[in-house]
């Protein structure tokens, strides 16, 4: 017996013919059905792994975003004689992934074997060899295409054009597209791709001019271009008379700006993007970085915090902007808290650790998170996980309170991935759980009556997870909460807040 999704739903395999098990598969969304589905075949005394069965296991796990090579490959090895489909699978798997050699090993192994390639394993064995450079075993490759009858197929030729552009032999390239029996949209952007990448931009603009269609792709390889070669009125030409943009368009264009030291018309643009993903704030920051304008970069890391944008590698930049300002105020302790969160938002600890230190080196101390309260004309200050208060443990049994019927009530979970820390899930909670403003709100709910407002300030940003809290607090207790942070006034009810989520 196995359940899918639904735990009230059990499907007994074993009562079921082998279109209903490859129905399955067909509708299978991840790893945990999948071996589920497995595991009850193979348990089945009078059932066995049918070659489509096998076919459709290790297709999903090679291929499918949800998959799982590696379980893909362990069916693979089990097979006494794998089948042409089963080697196309893990063939076209690997060509995507960070070892496309492994694509090419298994190609000489179906050699090997006497199976005759189809024109469904070339195209992913030349990506293969486009991925690894190995452009020379791509002209091999190519010889057997050409034994085998399969040069007339549009996939292959634009897998072949792409690998020898990639390799820089354009000649070559050209002569496969002039060659083409159907040139295909692939087939036309791979042109330009490889006279875009050897810096032909004249060369690829003749062929873009004489595409009858195109596509996204075929603009923005072409902006790109441009915008690498600093011809950027050129790029700029091209994303206006473009019929439809998506973000990468954007971020061509975006990219150009910064490529050219444009500071005003990126921040322009930057300013009209309709959607922006992290390539698009990473660019921005670049282009700030390297103009030298490190206030307009720390407050762009800034808002990619307060709007829960992860760093990627490429967010490193803000590493030379923290740098340059530790260098610029080696006094201002926010500029080592920037350093520090950038590397630990990138799980770099020991730099993190290392800036930490250095602050401590030159007597440089952080400014603490205090949220204030006033109460019948006395100020009650709060600090992280303080008990230096008089009424503190009444405080912390009406924060635990509360917390708990957040929890039951609505089922939150504390965000820990803000907690910039190289400690356990647990202390992470911990930590969260205990910021001034929380305290400050327990406080309040101690002596002023549900009617009221509960007024607070506090003197750096609200992080991501108490101004959560807080919304959640106003609707589920029906209270009105206003808080003043560095940056705005917060005026919490109904589970909203003024800021509208942007701080």
């Amino acid at each position: 017996m196995m359940a899918l999704k639904n735990p009230n739903t059990i499907i007994n395999l074993s009562s079921k013919p082998h279109n209903h098990i490859i129905c399955l598969l067909d509708k299978c969304k991840n790893m945990r059905v999948l071996k589920q589905i497995h595991a009850q075949i193979i348990k089945e005394e009078d059932s066995f792994e049918t070659p489509l069965e096998v076919s459709k296991l290790v297709s999903f796990c090679a291929v499918s975003p949800h998959g799982n090579l590696d379980y893909a490959k362990t069916i693979f090895a089990q097979q006494q004689n794998p089948s042409v489909e089963l080697y196309n699978s893990l063939i076209r798997g690997f060509s995507s992934t960070k070892h496309p050699l492994q694509s090419l090993l298994l190609y000489q192994k179906m050699l090997c074997s006497g199976l005759k390639p189809n024109n469904f394993t070339y195209p992913f064995v030349i990506k293969a060899c486009t991925e690894s450079s190995m452009v020379k075993y791509g002209i091999l490759v190519h010889t057997h295409v050409v034994k085998n009858g399969l040069e007339s197929d549009s996939y292959i030729q634009s897998s072949l054009i792409h690998l020898y552009a990639s390799g820089k032999d354009l000649n070559a390239a050209k002569k496969l597209f002039d060659m083409c029996s159907e040139l295909d949209l692939v087939s036309w952007n791979a042109m330009i791709d490889g006279y875009v990448k050897s810096g032909e931009m004249d060369l690829a603009q003749a062929v873009f001019d004489r595409m009858a269609v195109r596509d996204v792709i075929s603009w923005n390889t072409m902006i790109n271009g441009y915008g690498i070669l600093g011809r950027i009125e050129d790029a700029k030409r091209l994303f206006d008379d473009m019929p439809k943009r998506n973000v990468v368009s954007w971020n061509s264009m975006l990219a150009g700006y910064v490529k050219c030291g444009n500071v005003e018309d990126a921040f322009d643009l930057f300013s009209k993007m309709p959607y922006r993903d992290v390539v698009s704030w990473n660019a921005m920051l670049a282009c700030y970085a390297h103009s030298g304008k490190s206030n307009e970069a720390l407050a762009l890391f800034d808002e990619m915090q307060a709007l829960a944008v992860k760093p990627t590698e490429a967010t490193m930049v803000g590493e030379r902007v923290g740098k340059h300002l530790i260098n610029l105020q080696p006094q201002h302790s926010g500029r080592y808290i920037l350093l520090s969160n950038i590397y630990a938002a990138a799980k770099r600890w020991d730099d993190a650790r290392k800036v930490r230190n250095l602050m401590k080196a030159k007597g440089v101390s952080k400014v603490p998170g205090v949220s204030v309260i006033e109460l019948k004309g006395i100020i009650h200050r709060f600090v992280a996980g303080d008990w230096s208060h008089p009424e503190s443990n009444n405080i912390y049994e009406k924060l635990w309170e509360i917390s708990t019927r957040l929890k039951t009530t609505s089922g939150y979970s504390p965000d820990t991935e803000q907690v910039l820390l190289d400690i356990e899930e647990e202390e992470k909670e911990n930590t969260l759980s205990v910021h001034s403003e929380k305290l400050a709100i327990a406080y309040g709910f101690i002596h002023l009556g549900p009617e009221e407002a509960i007024r607070i300030v506090k003197n750096l940003r609200v992080c991501r997870d108490c101004h959560y809290v807080i919304k959640l607090i106003s609707i589920i207790y029906g209270r009105e909460i206003i808080v003043r942070d560095r940056n705005r006034f917060h005026h919490f009810r109904d589970g909203g807040c003024s800021c509208l989520d942007f701080w």
